[in-house]
């Protein structure tokens, strides 16, 4: 199975940017998925690789104390995060566990570990430097999406 996903998603607030469009945090342009499954008698497998174009962000590290935030152009501080990449893999084998069916199963999400970023947090920091030379900051750190992560499965199927 192919899948592709084209869509838009924006922004607007009258409090905000002086109501101008801006593009969301879950606008993600393009997505592709390509799923794969196969079974063989009591054995199925599958390899699915799925990918997505970065999502913007405001990058607020990159404002300053000296920019008037009243007239500020968005577009100068708008950025987008790495394009998300994903394969995962599986496989199952079927049989019968007290006349009922049953499956167990093994997969693996993320095979390539791949450091996929769900979005950019910024924290603001208060009064760094000294109270007659006060330094204030935004912090940003990354919050990911899992790592490689391994899952075992067990399926039973009970019919009266």
């Amino acid at each position: 199975m192919f899948n592709l996903s084209i869509s838009k998603s924006e922004n607007r607030f009258r409090e905000i940017f002086k109501n101008q469009y801006f593009p969301s945090s879950e606008d993600s342009r393009f997505q592709f998925k390509w799923i794969n499954s196969i079974t063989a008698g009591k054995y199925d497998f599958s390899v699915n690789y799925i990918a997505a174009t970065g999502r913007p962000y405001l990058d607020l590290s990159s404002l300053s104390n000296q920019i008037d935030r009243r007239n500020l152009n968005i577009n100068n501080y708008l950025k987008k995060l790495s394009s998300y990449h994903r394969v995962d893999i599986g496989a199952g084998y079927k049989f019968i566990l007290l006349k009922q069916n049953a499956r167990i199963g093994f997969s693996v999400f993320n095979l390539t570990n791949r450091n996929n970023v769900k979005y950019r947090q910024f924290v603001y920091q208060l009064q760094g430097g000294s109270p007659q030379n006060p330094i204030n900051t935004v912090l940003g750190s990354d919050v990911t999406q899992l790592d490689r992560t391994y899952n075992i499965s067990f399926n039973l199927s009970i019919q009266r």
